[in-house]
């Protein structure tokens, strides 16, 4: 098994990294945006030093925690080597967040996962041709997240797995020329009383496997889980209130603030799943012809935000 560690704010394993990024949420008001900025990464914290404090079926089995608000958006970040890529899937509540169904094994058509480095990131649920839904998260058992809506699990456990190359595909050690880059095997991160909802879109694209299906090791995985706290789980275990928020209000409605494009006109997108075309977002304006579940949303919504 490849060294595990924490470096300020990444998750490394083996040749990779991972990070999880605080960002602006982008408004749910049906027009696309361009990537949005970072305010870095979210902190990592070894459960080690609480172990005492956890509940018992996380015992023995997570590494680390990162505390995140209810509501709060974020995006994957991934920095792996070009000379040894990797496939990767990401399932949240036991849902696949690019197709919504609960498949590991891959596919091609639609793709089910992303390669790396070639996809440096990704900000949210692929629910169309050129763009995502972005990752935000949401109270778990009010049919809020995307899981629950594709009749996933109301759970807060967010898994990524990483499929390795089948030997002789690429080199297994780095060529001269190359920098040092990080890869992950794979990662699950638990939400206690939160997961993640589709929030507003984000221009995106996820592209299309240049390696071909028959390059990935599928028999070949290895699961690291890392906890993503609530703020209230995550006084319950430290003893300590979360560290503040990087985003301000004044962040939201400063001009000139720069959003971060992707120069990838050449590039293909993946095809999104009919099942993920149909879900719902975490934003409505008018609830006099919304779903009973969007009704129940916005009704969640408007309380917090009387409350902040």
């Amino acid at each position: 098994m490849r060294i595990i560690k924490e470096d300020a704010g990444s998750i490394c394993v083996g040749a990779f990294s991972f990070r999880l990024e605080r960002t602006l949420r982008v408004p749910d008001d049906g027009k696309e945006y361009p990537l949005p900025p970072s305010f870095g990464p979210f902190p990592v914290f070894p459960f080690a030093a609480y172990k005492k404090k956890l509940p018992v079926e996380w015992r023995g089995r997570a590494r680390f925690f990162v505390p995140i608000r209810q509501w709060e958006a974020l995006w994957f970040s991934f920095d792996a080597p070009g000379w040894r890529p990797n496939a990767l899937q990401i399932l949240a509540g036991g849902i696949n967040v690019l197709t919504g169904d609960s498949s590991s094994r891959l596919r091609r058509n639609p793709q089910n996962y992303i390669v790396c480095p070639e996809q440096p990131w990704l900000d949210g649920f692929k629910t169309g041709e050129g763009f995502v839904r972005q990752f935000v998260a949401a109270p778990l058992h009010q049919g809020l997240t995307v899981a629950e809506q594709c009749g996933g699990e109301s759970s807060s456990l967010l898994s990524i797995r990483v499929i390795e190359s089948k030997p002789g595909r690429f080199p297994t050690h780095k060529p001269r020329g190359y920098e040092t880059a990080f890869m992950l095997e794979s990662i699950t991160l638990q939400f206690p009383d939160v997961g993640l909802g589709a929030g507003g879109i984000i221009q995106q694209k996820v592209y299309p496997d240049p390696h071909g299906l028959s390059t990935w090791d599928e028999s070949n995985v290895t699961s690291v889980e890392i906890a993503l706290l609530n703020s209230e789980a995550f006084c319950d275990v430290t003893g300590m209130q979360p560290p503040p928020s990087t985003i301000s209000a004044d962040d939201y409605t400063r001009l000139g603030f720069p959003w971060f494009q992707l120069y990838d006109e050449e590039a293909r997108d993946s095809k999104a799943s009919r099942k993920m075309r149909g879900i719902e977002s975490l934003g409505i304006t008018d609830t006099s012809t919304a779903t009973p579940l969007i009704r129940k949303l916005h009704r969640a919504k408007t309380k917090e935000e009387k409350n902040a």
